[in-house]
């Protein structure tokens, strides 16, 4: 081999070397960046009392006729300190402890459902501990169906509004104990 051919060779190979972990690094910094995104889901609406953020999340925001409609109810100690809630009563259908609530209104802002009048409560008191940044979440399933005084009655396709209410719950932080009763924003949603 020549001399010339010798100092390309190493000369290509150190550039190859190099484009390889230039590729590397940035495969490895984009997927850094999108697993610290938020993951993507539907709707959501807060409110925030100090120290915590009060959540309603769904999946979408239209839905079929007879479509089982999914609510996520959340609270998360946003506060660096230790935060204690404790309800006087919860809810436990299908093996969840439920502490909180949600509730449905037509397009007139009438209440046609509320999770707590068709589950009865367990009348003990349930305490949960949230360390900074934990969250506790409830999951919901709403059939599409409205309290008549006797029976559920299927919704007729149109517009409803869905609600996450804490009910009453004693919330604690250091030495200072408060009660509160946190309702989200609404999140409007379609049933064809």
């Amino acid at each position: 081999m020549s001399s010339s051919k010798r100092s390309i060779f190493p000369h290509f190979r150190r550039t190859l070397l190099l484009v390889s972990v230039l590729i590397v690094a940035l495969v490895a910094a984009t997927f850094a960046y999108l697993t610290s995104l938020p993951p993507s889901i539907g709707p959501r609406a807060s409110i925030i009392s100090d120290p915590v953020e009060f959540s309603i999340e769904m999946d979408k925001t239209d839905f079929e006729k007879d479509e089982n409609v999914s609510v996520r109810v959340s609270l998360k100690n946003i506060s660096n300190r230790t935060v204690t809630l404790k309800w006087g009563k919860y809810h436990s259908p299908e093996g969840q402890t439920i502490c909180f609530d949600f509730h449905v209104l037509d397009v007139n802002n009438s209440l046609i459902y509320h999770f707590s009048q068709l589950h009865g409560a367990l009348l003990s008191s349930k305490t949960i501990v949230l360390n900074a940044s934990q969250l506790w979440v409830n999951y919901f399933r709403w059939y599409q169906e409205f309290d008549y005084p006797q029976d559920l009655v299927k919704v007729p396709a149109g517009v409803y509004s869905i609600v996450g209410l804490t009910n009453r719950v004693g919330l604690t932080i250091g030495n200072e104990t408060r009660i509160v009763e946190l309702e989200t924003p609404s999140i409007t949603i379609r049933i064809r």
